[in-house]
């Protein structure tokens, strides 16, 4: 009778440690922050099923058509292939934040749960319980902070995503049309390979690896102009940015020894 009461103690505590650590994230999964985002009238998939044809066909045109119209169809394809980046970085970016949001959490919070409980069978000691409690009260509560620090840090990532996607959907759209914004800009200027490569580009400023490097040149720049600010706003002005200018000035490549 012992040995059974033993085992429906630990039973029990082993579903009330659970439930403790992981009820409160449970109990959001309906909600709609949870979800990836509102219900699209036209799936992402079936959006890309009717697109890549379209590419492939305005592609083997292309090589078809004469110069003169070669432009227009060039940007045809550099807009639908940025198109497509576009709905494949929104797919990409909800899932970050969704992550973030919480399924990292819960998949910690379950791994204390068990681990914790699993030192609690049998139970031997209230004092012994009370400490495995603490353990994984604890170990949630770091988890939540470090959680916490990442979502930031991928928030600020995701910023600088959108930022440098904008610069080159500018960019590419500078390129494609001339002064008047209308007029094609002639392929021989803006050749198909040298806006494919654009539109590669495009798609790379959505990955957090070219976010890591477009942070760190934003917040380099950021603080070379608060530097220069406060250099302006200070005394001797010109001549405090001529030394700064001077110091940070790259030295010329030493020439060859003959």
């Amino acid at each position: 009778m012992t040995c059974f009461s033993k085992k429906v103690q630990s039973t029990v505590l082993q579903f009330g440690l659970n439930f403790i650590l992981i009820m409160p994230l449970l109990m959001g999964c309906t909600i709609a922050s949870n979800q990836l985002g509102p219900e699209r009238p036209i799936t992402i998939d079936d959006d890309l099923a009717w697109l890549r044809p379209q590419i492939e066909s305005n592609i083997i045109t292309f090589y078809q058509a004469r110069p003169a119209d070669r432009a227009a169809l060039r940007n045809e394809i550099i807009t639908a292939r940025m198109y497509i980046a576009d709905i494949e970085y929104h797919r990409y970016e909800a899932r970050l934040t969704r992550e973030m949001q919480g399924e990292g959490l819960l998949a910690t919070a379950t791994s204390l749960g068990l681990t914790t409980t699993a030192s609690l069978i049998p139970v031997a000691q209230t004092s012994r319980l009370l400490s495995g409690i603490a353990t994984g009260v604890t170990g949630l509560d770091k988890a939540y902070d470090e959680k916490q620090l990442l979502s930031n840090t991928m928030q600020a990532l995701q910023t600088q995503m959108r930022a440098d996607r904008k610069a080159w959907a500018a960019e590419i759209q500078a390129k494609m049309v001339g002064s008047d914004k209308t007029t094609p800009t002639p392929i021989a200027q803006y050749t198909l390979a040298m806006a494919l490569s654009d539109a590669d580009s495009y798609y790379q400023a959505g990955t957090i690896a070219s976010a890591l490097i477009g942070l760190s040149k934003t917040v380099a720049n950021a603080e070379s102009n608060a530097a220069q600010a406060k250099a302006d706003s200070g005394p001797n002005a010109s001549a405090v940015s001529q030394a700064r200018a001077t110091a940070n000035r790259t030295a010329p490549p030493a020439a060859s020894a003959r």
